[in-house]
Order: structure tokens, then sequence, then C-alpha cells
């Protein structure tokens, strides 16, 4: 089945039905998990971040959701990211991925410096928030050494031959 996605509003997630709640399976709103993503960026980068852009995608006939949210923080080459997904056909759980290189694909991959999942099973909800709040808190801690370790580096000379040499070590 092809994996077509579409870019919608927030106001668009809200107008999807949710599943019902059964003994085993809890669902989580999209717009909940938009909401807690965006109370736990500002809770904990807004004295160091701006949000600078939100991207929301819908796809599998607006049961898999997928969303991004980048941070800017005058920092010149480096922004923090938070991306996440959640379904409600069962298919994926709740995931959500941040840092300073987070990469968020509609065919149910999501990476980035630090991931974390949930399933939706009992207390899903209540354990939503929480979760994020580390996630992030642990992001942006790593964002900060990230920014330490590629000034470090900038520091260090290296010719251009012992360079090539490094690349080639490398690969």
């Amino acid at each position: 089945e092809a994996y077509n996605g579409k870019e919608v509003d927030y106001s668009d997630l809200s107008k999807i039905s949710v599943p019902t709640k059964t003994r085993s399976y809890v669902p989580i709103s999209y717009t909940d998990l938009v909401d807690s993503v965006v109370k736990a960026s500002d809770d904990i980068l807004t004295d160091l971040f701006q949000q600078e852009s939100s991207q929301y995608v819908l796809a599998r006939e607006n049961q898999h959701f997928f969303g991004l949210h980048t941070y800017r923080n005058g920092e010149t080459g480096m922004k923090m990211a938070i991306g996440f997904r959640n379904s409600y056909n069962k298919q994926m759980s709740v995931g959500l991925a941040c840092g300073s290189q987070v990469m968020v694909c509609t065919n149910l991959m999501i990476t980035g410096d630090v991931f974390v999942m949930r399933k939706n099973t009992t207390n899903a909800p209540e354990d939503l928030y929480p979760l994020i709040e580390n996630a992030v808190t642990t992001a942006s801690d790593s964002y900060n050494k990230a920014l330490d370790i590629r000034d470090k580096s900038k520091r260090i000379y290296m010719s251009e031959e012992r360079a090539y040499r490094h690349l080639g070590l490398i690969a």
C-alpha cells in the first residue's frame, strides 16, 4: 500500500475521530500529543529556544500521525527539533525523538539524539507528559554537549592531508 501522507494544520487534527478505549488499548489523541510536546518545550526550552516551525502529517486514511517542531536559539548551524508520531490503528506506539538531529518519516521511521516510546495501554495518557518532559530535558543537555564538542573541535588544527586521512578512516 502506498504511504501517501498529507500535511495538515493543528485544527485539522481535532477533526479526526479518536478510537474508543478498550481494556488493553487507551488512545492518545493527536492534539493531546501535540499539546504535551508544546507544553514540555515551553516549560523546558523557553529560556533557550524559540519555536521556529511546526509540521503535521496524516497518513493511512488519518490513522497515522507524524509531527515535527523545530526551535532556534541564535546559534548558527545547529537547531533543536522534536519529532513525534502516533497511530489510531494500533500499528505503532506513541514515539518521540528530539535533539539536534531528528528525522521523522511517514514510513514509520523516527530517529533522534533521544528517542522514547510508550504503548497505548493503561495509564498512557498520564505517563505521556512526564515521558516527553524527560526526553526534552535530556535532548537539551545533549544539544549543549554537542555545541561544546563542536566548539572544541573547531580549535583543533588539522592539515588538509591529515583531514583526508581521518575521513578515509571514518569511511
